[in-house]
């Protein structure tokens, strides 16, 4: 392009110079100083101030300083939570660049951006360890532990020095690190505060992935502004959560992409849900007059509806809706220039001038790409007075009234469903699979926003695309992993010999292969009616197998899914297992829709045996520890506490072809395969089979089939473990054929080692180990704790280690409840009685909690801290236990509660409604009524249960469904029993 520079300013003020001048850690001082009490972030209904955000800040950096890991950036790989926020501020605070990365990227991804940056530590937590790669020389990966501490004014990074690094799909083919100061922050979140409408007291929520430089910028525009961020997992919550939470949270902004706003906005909810909001953006991708359209009808006048294109590296532009009429081209308009930055549009010679190419010069820009610890500023040149230069790549045209109007891409950088996505990349990684001569990516349009397929040529192969599929999986995030792969004999060429990709675009257009008919029922049609209308399918029988992402399907159509079947049955899908192999046939099981016979069993992959440890002295014999949960043996634990001693230990492995063992009764024919395997002399036949939950059922019917041939092994030892022939939700029918093939067997030895039951906490029935002796000889040692995980650690196994060992020596078993030293042990302890509840010991549950504990073990501290500690303590301790996992509802039940009593309010009732962890909400009525039931806070409980009865009396929200566990409501049975005792 070879037209003059004409440069042109924004239309817009600047913020204040000493806005943009400003460290992130100064400004949330400020806030904090100036609101320190007002809500800064919502998370599943808990609402935590600026001031504990700043002191967790503050907590974070100083456990940042004290990691020992050498100078580096800083990756954080974090669930949408307040602790991702916290660690925003907190890496500047340590004087760390902080390197932001998708929790839903692949370990391989991860590891390679890590890589790329020089990051030293990685922040993380235990819900996103599935993407936290393992194994990298010289980076250490810490939790954050909730602690909080102050900081300095003025302390960690320069305003000037790299503060943020945000990878990008680069049109190299290679991934791109483009690195921000915190004036560069500053300048495009203080220009952004009157532009959006940002205020105090104002709350947003934005829909989408918190792993990018969009959701950050947006994020903090508001925080910084005084208002607050609400968060939500629309991954995992679902379309129907993001409407309930708009509603119950009073969300006044939302920002969508495009595409999530057309699969939202069609869901009848929408409008109810959306007609409070006051402004709405849209980002991400080309926004089209028919959303803006759909939005002038379903949100209020005077909501205010805008449209921002950024450039990750450059400057960020805006359009506000005035109604106008849309024009001649089908995309709305990017709007102007925002402040502190320039264009130019560069056209061709022999063209318009007022379009071409979109170059942006600012001192704001980015710093340049962060390569191998440093700056590389090669795409940012200087222009003149420390102006830097950036070429956007993309092509624009100026309306008459001034606005730019967004008319594609120069490069082969596309953008679908809010993701910029490099298809030279794509075409990299399929180039680097063994076995691909040729690969090509397009983005095909469609009603409701684009889609990627890919294109591959494998001489000599048939097929191809799952395989192709399942190697991209495992080295890009799922946005640039193909909704559609097809297997080409030959690139189609142009006469000059480049790609015909128009040609490549006609052969996605062609009918599909013949489907596989199957006998549906009526739940099964309406299911396989939404099944293809999502899809956008011919509504013809399908097979059941097919793929959802060969398909078409991406995270917008599995939103709409969700939301339709729980529209049409009444039923919610669990997402992630659904991934695990979605499939019409996977989901039908888990919309416990039947007429669809489950899957034929895959045929088990190869079964391993190996010896792990020899036995110390004469061998007794062989104990064998079974597959697990993935199919892998874990005897490390047993070893460990030295179990075994007198045995060969050997281990048994499986590769297995779906997600788990449970999958579709799974186990029942890795089972059968072990027994056939040891009826063979694949491996020693063993004297004692042993396993860990699935391992340990595994166990026991490897010994039913054995004793059918003559040859049982003569003990099993299980830990957890649930008779999974047994009627309820893992039952399975071909596991009872097959067992009554043994039933002329007599029952084998076997040792249970279980949990013991505690109420409130854990009901009897929650501990499903229903054996009886028609199944074994049995012997049961019971457990003191709570935690299902804790069962295979090391302390519980060195505990009853003398157990198993009378076990196998056909002594007579103790059967004294074990206790173990564990945080879940103490729990036990303290909430049956056996240890006092001192302000020692509760500290310490509450202090190891979010190191290791999970929902069960929070609700347990919960109970102890409402009905033990004092009212301060306690609700520090609620405030703590929302930050180490799962929101809980009988948690914010528990903490409204403490908050009204502090207040001196009228104490408000629960609602009716039952919560896993702990059974019902009258846990917590319990664990009030033994707190101020004590004769010594008499008064107390007097004032307390009048407020409760006159709410009793006047609307009764106290009565629950918990009534026939716990009788009538104990706070009530309490006061009762105090005004005997007077």
């Amino acid at each position: 392009m070879t037209g003059p520079w004409h440069w042109q300013a924004s239309p817009f003020a600047p913020p204040p110079a000493a806005r943009t001048g400003q460290t992130l850690s100064d400004a949330l001082l400020d806030l904090a100083e100036a609101r320190p009490h007002a809500t800064a972030v919502i998370d599943g209904g808990r609402r935590t101030s600026v001031a504990e955000l700043a002191g967790l800040a503050g907590g974070l950096a100083r456990t940042i300083a004290a990691a020992g890991a050498a100078p580096g950036p800083v990756a954080l790989i974090q669930s949408a939570g307040v602790d991702a926020v916290a660690a925003w501020f907190a890496c500047a605070i340590a004087g760390r660049p902080l390197l932001l990365l998708e929790p839903h990227n692949p370990p391989g991804r991860n590891a390679e951006l890590i890589a790329l940056a020089g990051a030293t530590l990685i922040l993380h937590d235990a819900g996103v360890r599935h993407a936290v790669p393992e194994g990298l020389d010289g980076v250490i990966a810490i939790v954050p532990d909730g602690g909080t501490a102050p900081f300095a004014r003025g302390a960690g990074l320069d305003p000037a020095a790299p503060a943020m690094i945000f990878p990008t799909s680069g049109s190299t083919g290679e991934p791109k690190l483009i690195t921000y100061a915190a004036r560069t922050m500053q300048a495009k979140m203080q220009a952004s505060v009157g532009l959006m409408g940002a205020a105090p007291g104002e709350v947003v929520l934005i829909a989408g992935s918190h792993g990018n430089f969009g959701f950050v910028h947006h994020a903090l525009v508001f925080l910084l502004a005084g208002g607050a961020l609400c968060l939500l997992d629309l991954r995992g919550a679902g379309l129907a959560a993001l409407f309930a939470t708009i509603r119950d949270e009073g969300v006044g902004h939302v920002r969508f992409t495009p595409s999530l706003f057309r699969a939202a906005a069609g869901q009848p909810e929408a409008a109810a849900a959306l007609c409070g909001l006051k402004g709405v953006r849209f980002s991400g991708e080309p926004l089209l007059w028919n959303d803006v359209e759909t939005a002038r009808r379903i949100l209020d006048p005077a909501c205010r509806i805008q449209n921002v294109y950024g450039s990750t590296e450059s400057a960020i532009f805006i359009w506000t809706d005035d109604r106008a009429l849309a024009g001649d081209r089908a995309v709305a308009p990017i709007g102007r220039i925002y402040p502190l930055w320039e264009f130019a549009i560069r056209a061709d010679a022999d063209t318009d001038p007022r379009e071409g190419r979109l170059f942006i010069r600012s001192r704001h820009q980015a710093l340049g790409d962060w390569k191998a610890g440093r700056i590389d500023g090669t795409r940012f040149p200087d222009d003149r007075d420390d102006l830097r230069l950036y070429d956007t790549g993309d092509i624009v045209r100026q309306e008459a009234d001034g606005a730019l109007t967004m008319l594609g891409r120069a490069d082969r950088v596309v953008k679908v469903n809010g993701h910029r996505i490099s298809l030279a990349e794509v075409e990299a990684h399929l180039l680097a699979m063994p076995g691909c001569a040729q690969a090509a990516a397009i983005e095909r349009p469609g009603p409701r926003g684009g889609t990627l397929a890919a294109f591959l040529t494998r001489p000599g192969e048939a097929g191809g695309e799952t395989e192709a599929r399942a190697w991209l999986a495992a080295r890009l995030p799922a946005a640039m992993v193909p909704a559609r792969l097809m297997r080409v004999e030959a690139m189609p060429l142009l006469p000059g010999g480049k790609l015909n990709y128009r040609a490549l675009a006609a052969l996605l257009d062609e009918a599909p292969a013949a489907a596989t008919a199957v006998t549906a029922t009526d739940d099964l049609s309406r299911l396989r009616a939404l099944w293809n209308e999502v899809l956008q399918r011919p509504a013809a029988d399908e097979d059941p197998d097919r793929d959802f992402s060969d398909l078409g399907g991406d995270s917008l159509r599995l939103l709409e899914l969700r939301l339709a079947i729980e529209r049409a049955f009444g039923r919610d899908i669990d997402v992630e297992a659904f991934l695990d192999r979605p499939t019409l046939r996977r989901l039908a099981g888990l919309a416990g829709i039947a007429g669809l016979a489950p899957q034929a069993a895959v045929a088990t992959g190869t079964i391993d045996f190996r010896r792990v440890r020899p036995a110390t002295g004469p061998s007794r014999g062989v104990a064998l520890s079974m597959p697990g949960w993935s199919g892998a043996a874990v005897a490390g634990p047993w070893l460990a506490a030295d179990t075994f001693a007198g045995f060969d230990v050997w281990a048994c492995s499986v590769t297995l072809p779906v997600a788990n063992m449970v999958d579709d009764g799974h186990w029942l024919e890795v089972a059968q395969r072990i027994a056939a395997a040891v009826e063979a002399g694949e491996c020693p036949p063993p004297a004692v089979l042993f396993g860990y939950s699935i391992a340990g059922y595994v166990a026991w019917l490897v010994d039913r089939l054995l004793a059918a041939g003559g040859a049982r092994p003569g003990a099993v030892i299980c830990l957890d473990t649930v008779p999974m022939h047994r009627p309820g939700r893992l039952a399975n029918r071909a596991a009872r054929r097959v067992l009554a093939t043994t039933a002329a067997s007599p029952p084998g030895r076997m040792l249970l080692l279980r949990r013991a039951a505690l109420r409130p906490i854990v009901s009897p029935g929650v501990v499903r180990l229903c054996w009886t002796a028609a199944d074994a000889d049995l012997d049961i040692v019971t457990v003191r704790t709570l935690e299902h995980p804790d069962m295979e650690s090391t302390a519980v196994l060195e505990a009853v280690r003398p157990a198993i060992a009378a076990f196998l020596d056909r002594r007579p078993v103790p059967q004294a409840p074990v206790a173990v030293e564990t945080v879940s042990g103490l729990l036990f302890d303290l909430i049956a009685g056996e240890q006092p509840v001192t302000a020692e010991r509760l500290a310490r549950v509450i202090g190891d909690l979010p190191k290791s504990g999970t929902r069960l073990s929070l609700a347990a501290v919960q109970y102890l801290a409402v009905a033990h500690g004092d009212l301060p303590a306690a609700r520090a301790a609620l405030t703590r236990l929302g930050r180490a996992g799962p929101p809980s509802p009988a948690l914010r039940y528990a903490a409204r509660v403490l908050d009204d009593l502090a207040a001196g309010r009228t104490i408000r009732g629960a609602p009716v409604a039952r919560d896993p962890a702990i059974g019902s909400f009258a846990a917590v009525d319990r664990a009030l009524a033994i707190r101020f039931g004590d004769p010594g806070s008499r008064g107390r409980v007097a004032g307390f249960a009048r407020r409760v009865g006159a709410i009793a009396g006047a609307g009764g929200w106290w009565r629950m469904r918990s009534a026939e566990a716990f009788g009538r409501n104990a706070l009530t049975r309490a006061w009762r029993a105090l005004r005997r005792r007077r």
